[in-house]
């Protein structure tokens, strides 16, 4: 047993900034937001961190020139928009479980 550090690169938002009926809908339902919806992932600034102090959006992959992942940007955020209807965030840090 230990803890495990890596890193993310995510378009989306922190968990309490997502719009309140998105939230209540899936609590509703018995769901997660990254359990509910395709391709979402995580990232926990922390060890054992609960859900709603975590970042949730799409993955972005590193290794990309600058033109390929500004692209990327543009595709993740249009993909959440359109989920969510909220503009998203760019997180690059820490995810740690």
């Amino acid at each position: 047993m230990g803890i495990d550090i890596d890193s993310k690169f995510l378009v989306g938002l922190w968990y309490d900034d997502f719009p309140e009926d998105i939230l209540e809908k899936l609590s509703n339902e018995g769901f997660d937001i990254d359990e509910k919806f395709d391709n979402i992932e995580t990232a926990s600034p922390y060890y054992d961190c609960p859900k709603y102090e975590r970042f949730y959006g799409y993955s972005i992959q590193s290794g990309l020139n600058v033109g390929e992942t500004e692209a990327k940007l543009r595709e993740a955020a249009a993909m959440f928009y359109k989920t969510f209807k909220v503009q998203p965030f760019v997180y690059a840090g820490k995810d740690v479980w």
